[in-house]
């Protein structure tokens, strides 16, 4: 059996902590993270990212990483436009962007 990549090993321990944080709470850095688990930073960086793509951190420039609100769940069966959809995500839906 294969182990997994050092980031995805990252992901999964940083996706634990989240669970037990608040929204709001901060991140530690890159820097810090990368010092704890032994790694470059970019491992770091690679776990963060999807971290971020899967919407439980959010990076703010200047400012630093912090753990995101979770999203209520709806009822089964319930249909959500897309731009209340991408508003319940804490984006702006721009019509001119989806074009490409």
């Amino acid at each position: 059996m294969t182990k997994a990549p050092l980031y995805v090993r990252i992901e999964r321990e940083l996706r634990a902590r989240l669970a037990q944080a608040r929204p709001g709470d901060a991140v530690p850095a890159e820097s810090a993270l990368a010092a704890e688990f032994g790694v470059a930073r970019m491992t770091v960086r690679a776990a963060l990212n999807a971290l971020e793509t899967d919407g439980l951190i959010e990076r703010v420039q200047g400012r630093g990483t912090f753990v995101r609100q979770r999203p209520e769940p709806r009822a089964a069966g319930t249909l959500m436009s897309f731009q209340d959809q991408v508003r319940a995500w804490g984006a702006h839906p721009d019509v001119a962007a989806a074009r490409g």
